[in-house]
């Protein structure tokens, strides 16, 4: 405390000299761990040496006393507060400017970034960002801090006002704008879209799913988007974009939806950031409606209920049955075509039937699996598999992944893809661990919803199960819970950041059973999947030493070309892992193993811990 108040105190008093010489003095924000010199590159000298002094923006005063009401992202950290605090403090005071340390290619500081860049422009000033990394060439550093002073110099001699504070606008999607909007909502999946169209549509609201982001909605969601966030959300930004181009709807007759998911990265962020595009995209009166509960309440007139979500968990565990059944038949049908007429015939009977109760929807898994089973198949030996997973939009969205699964399949695999109810379930599942650990304090309310959904996603996956027992290719899966059973031994249940633990839980499950080859997609620079992704990959490695992981960055500018070179070795590989599995013992699925825990890798010797070893 003695510290704390020296250096509030000290600061106090440099902002009093520069405002009695009628100069400035820049406040440097950044995360706590950029307070070393050896990362921040010695930032302050460089001021200094301009006549500039320099104050850490955790030592202004009266941080804790600033009004974060009106900040349009969410905070998720004390330290996050002291970045927009120390922002809010800068922009009121005339002898104050901002500069902000951020790392190279990372999507949480682009989100801080934009946000920090919003509230100093309405105050009519500029944030000097400064992207390091780890090389130590410092002279364009040493440029654009030089050019930076001399601006707000130059500014500071000016008479008029630097700005007005009116900022952009913030729309508000109220119950009339239900009446007569429509919500064009971008695709997680194709089949996802449609599904959650539809129980939207039921409940009064006018709903239009957008086709598949092409190129160009790539190039609009990368040039109305900060240039560092992450690539699911220049897809879907550009999706919306690419319609307003083409159809060129009346903007008083139109929102977009977005899907809000995780918390902890760009996904719990995106009204922010599909705000601040369509605001520079001349689209500054079109609202904003999202999936989760917004600051500000932002769609009072938009929002889906206790009814709404039961509908979609089931529609959702239906959906990707159906997804299973047409991954596992499309490979072998004689006819091409067949499967996919099949598919859209079920999920259009899905997308009828979804809001009519549980009941119908599996009637609708039924028919579909006696429609899968007529298709005319070869007889040929069954091909490699592959389990593609990781960031949930590119692994299920085929624009973003360059149409991975069709590449693969092209090529003689058979895919097996990632479960939207899987993802969906663990959200639940995790909340629960938080509430039990005290690491979030939860109204009895949220907790009682977490128990129950947690509960009917069992039953509701157990019911597609036994349905899917009849198809005659069925490859048995299990539900969230057992696939954290097969990570509990590394991860914890709580760590959940872009995919958690589904990632290294999926692959250990699936190669227990005979799987050899799995394909982990990812935006470049995602920090949570460089971590439960790729990160974990050494992991599963020891365990299963014989396995391939093959882990993809996907951006914008990703080249088509490196992608298949690196898929061309999986291929090959994935062809002689299966010929070598052909003459060792099989490993078989236990019987009706969604009703049983997933078994736990071998104990390290001597130790009674599962540590990811056992022989192969």
């Amino acid at each position: 405390s003695a510290f704390e108040d020296s250096l509030r105190a000290r600061a106090a008093a440099v902002i009093r000299d520069v405002e009695a010489a009628g100069s400035f003095a820049v406040v440097m924000s950044m995360r706590p761990y950029q307070t070393d010199p050896l990362v921040n590159h010695f930032i302050g000298k460089y001021f200094v040496r301009l006549g500039v002094p320099v104050i850490p923006a955790d030592a202004l005063p009266g941080l804790n006393d600033v009004d974060l009401g009106d900040v349009r992202v969410r905070v998720r950290s004390n330290s996050q507060a002291t970045l927009y605090a120390a922002a809010k403090t800068v922009a009121r005071n005339p002898h104050l400017e901002l500069g902000h340390i951020a790392s190279f290619g990372c999507g949480h500081d682009a989100v801080v970034c934009d946000e920090l860049e919003r509230i100093l422009q309405e105050a009519g000033k500029q944030v000097l960002v400064l992207k390091l990394d780890e090389s130590d060439v410092r002279g364009p550093l040493r440029i654009r801090i030089t050019s930076f002073v001399e601006t707000v110099r130059q500014e500071r001699r000016q008479v008029e006002p630097r700005g007005n504070g009116t900022g952009f606008p913030w729309p508000v999607f109220t119950k009339d704008d239900a009446r007569r909007r429509t919500v064009y909502i971008p695709n997680l999946s194709v089949a996802f879209s449609r599904v959650i169209g539809s129980v939207l549509e039921r409940s009064g609201v006018h709903i239009e799913v957008m086709p598949l982001a092409d190129e160009r909605a790539i190039e609009l969601g990368k040039l109305y988007l900060h240039n560092d966030i992450c690539f699911p959300a220049q897809i879907n930004v550009g999706e919306f974009l690419r319609v307003i181009e083409t159809d060129k709807p009346d903007p008083d007759r139109i929102a977009l939806g977005m899907h809000q998911n995780c918390g902890t990265c760009r996904a719990g962020q995106y009204a922010m950031l599909a705000r601040k595009a369509l605001d520079h995209a001349g689209l500054a009166s079109v609202p904003i409606v999202t999936s989760g509960n917004e600051l500000r309440h932002l769609h009072p007139g938009f929002g889906i209920d206790a009814a709404m979500q039961i509908q979609l968990l089931h529609g959702f565990a239906v959906m990707d049955a159906l997804e299973d059944l047409r991954r596992s038949t499309r490979p072998y049908e004689k006819n091409a075509g067949e499967t996919e007429a099949a598919f859209e015939t079920a999920l259009t009977a899905l997308c009828d039937n979804v809001a009519n109760g549980r009941r119908a929807v599996f009637v609708v898994l039924e028919d579909a699996v006696a429609a899968f089973n007529r298709i005319a198949v070869s007889h040929e030996a069954p091909r490699p598999s592959v389990l593609v997973l990781g960031e949930i939009l590119l692994a299920v969205h085929p624009s973003s992944n360059y149409r991975l699964e069709a590449y693969l399949e092209k090529h003689g695999l058979e895919v097996v893809g990632t479960r939207l109810s899987d993802f969906f379930h663990s959200g639940f599942v995790v909340s629960r661990a938080e509430a039990q650990r005290w690491f979030e304090r939860k109204p009895w309310l949220t907790t009682l919803v977490d128990k129950t959904c947690d509960a009917l996603f069992v039953r509701a996956l157990d019911s597609v199960e036994t349905i899917m027992a009849g198809y005659a290719r069925h490859r048995p899966r299990v539900s969230a819970r057992e696939i954290y059973a097969s990570a509990s031994p590394w991860i914890d249940k709580i760590h959940a950041a872009g995919e958690g633990w589904l990632i290294l839980g999926e692959i250990l499950h699936a190669a227990a059973h005979g799987m050899n080859s799995f394909v982990v997609v990812q935006p470049f620079g995602c920090m949570p999947n460089h971590i439960f992704g790729r990160g974990l990959a050494r992991v599963v490695k020891e365990a299963y030493p014989h396995v391939q992981v093959l882990c993809l960055d996907f951006d914008p500018d990703t080249s088509m070309g490196n992608i298949e070179n690196r898929l061309q070795m999986l291929i090959m590989n994935a062809r002689e892992l299966e010929r070598l599995s052909a003459t060792a013992p099989s490993v078989q699925y236990p019987q009706r193993p969604w009703r049983r825990a997933a078994a736990r890798l071998p104990a390290r010797p001597g130790t009674g811990r599962s540590s990811g070893y056992c022989e192969y």
